[in-house]
C-alpha cells in the first residue's frame, strides 16, 4: 500500500492496517497520554491515544523521517549490526 492510498482510508481501517502490518518503533508519553509509532513500508504512523491505549484520539501519518527523533533512544540497532558482521 502506498502512503497516498493509506491516507485515503478511514481511520478505523488505518488502525487495523497498522496493527496488522505495521512494525512497532516505540512509544512516548506526553501529559499522561500514550503515543505509539509504527512503520509501514516507507512511511510512519503515530497513534495518539486520548486515554492510555484505550481510545484513539488521532493518527499522524508521514513520510518524513523526522518523526523518528523522539523515539531514537528506543530503537535497537544491534540486530542490524550483527546481521552484517
Amino acid at each position: 500500500m502506498t502512503f497516498t492510498d493509506f491516507c485515503k482510508l478511514p481511520d478505523s481501517q488505518k488502525i487495523d492496517f497498522v496493527y496488522k502490518d505495521g512494525v512497532y518503533i516505540g512509544k512516548q508519553k506526553i501529559n499522561n497520554k500514550a503515543i505509539v509509532l509504527y512503520q509501514l513500508q516507507h512511511f510512519y504512523v503515530e497513534i495518539r491515544f486520548a486515554s492510555y491505549r484505550r481510545k484513539v484520539a488521532s493518527l499522524v501519518s508521514t513520510e518524513d523521517m523526522e518523526i523518528l527523533t523522539p523515539y531514537l533512544d528506543q530503537i535497537d540497532v544491534k540486530e542490524l549490526i550483527t546481521a552484517y558482521e
